[in-house]
């Protein structure tokens, strides 16, 4: 709104990438605080077929009479000609989706072109500090150097006393950070509630969780079994005990989904009742 107020005349669009399960919202926010704004929303679900094909056959024709264009990141990886385009703007949402350099969506998430970029995140850092750099080198790139040089700094900065003071310094005028417990920003937002809820096994995910018990100490108990194979056999039996406790179907793949078969299921059936009274 404030670019357009702007009145800058032929400015281009911005482009706004979000992740599909966030396109309502987006339309939802846009209606009601942004109604003046002509805003496209290039999704199947959302757009007719023939203004996708517009759009992404002749993006700059198309958006001549539009002020933003909102899409998924796996439509921006089926619309080639929209990194042809100059965008005004670029709007990464959940931009921890491109925190993989490697993967193909961040690959085209970084090769749009843009005047100016801004990415949004409550998760700058989900796995390790390497996905701060892949954010970086698409807001700014050059900024932290190479990967490699940047990997080679955060492991030099970990042995400092003063551990990660300069990278925190030199990214932090990049950053605009919103606090939920900042009452200036967010005055009515309640404090937050947890609970914990505790969901016992049933006796059907119980005899399985021990069988899967029995099944890996038999396992480990083969002396040919070096420690690499020994780690990732445990690995892959943490992510079964997982699934039996979400639920036997999950573990089996059956697809019978029985409430009474797990005790998680159960409880979100006590927490559905209880929304939708």
């Amino acid at each position: 709104l404030a670019r357009k107020d702007m009145a800058v005349k032929d400015r281009a669009p911005a482009l706004i990438v979000v992740p599909a399960s966030l396109l309502g919202n987006w339309k939802a926010e846009c209606e009601r605080f942004a109604p003046s704004l002509r805003v496209f929303f290039a999704h199947p679900s959302l757009a007719s077929r023939d203004d996708l094909a517009a759009a992404a056959k002749d993006p700059a024709g198309f958006l001549r009479h539009h002020d933003a264009l909102v899409t998924t990141y796996q439509y921006l990886q089926r619309a080639p000609a929209w990194h042809e385009l100059t965008w005004g703007l670029v709007v990464i949402d959940e931009a921890q989706a491109i925190k993989n350099p490697g993967a193909a969506v961040t690959k085209a998430v970084k090769a749009l072109h843009a005047e100016a970029r801004v990415a949004m995140t409550g998760t700058p850092v989900e796995n390790r500090p390497g996905d701060l750099w892949s954010l970086f080198d698409f807001l700014n790139p050059g900024l932290l150097g190479s990967a490699t040089a940047f990997a080679q700094a955060v492991k030099s900065c970990a042995g400092r006393p003063a551990g990660f003071t300069p990278i925190r310094k030199l990214v932090q005028p990049y950053i605009l950070r919103r606090m939920k417990t900042d009452r200036s920003i967010i005055s009515d937002l309640p404090d937050k509630t947890e609970i914990k809820a505790w969901c016992g096994l049933t006796k059907r995910q119980a005899k399985l969780y021990a069988r899967l018990i029995e099944e890996l100490a038999r396992l480990l108990d083969d002396p040919q079994m070096d420690g690499i194979k020994r780690r990732g056999l445990v690995l892959s039996f943490l992510m079964k005990f997982k699934q039996v406790c979400n639920h036997p179907s999950h573990w089996n793949g059956d697809g019978m989904w029985s409430p009474d078969d797990s005790g998680k299921f159960l409880r979100l059936g006590e927490i559905a009742e209880e929304l939708a009274e």
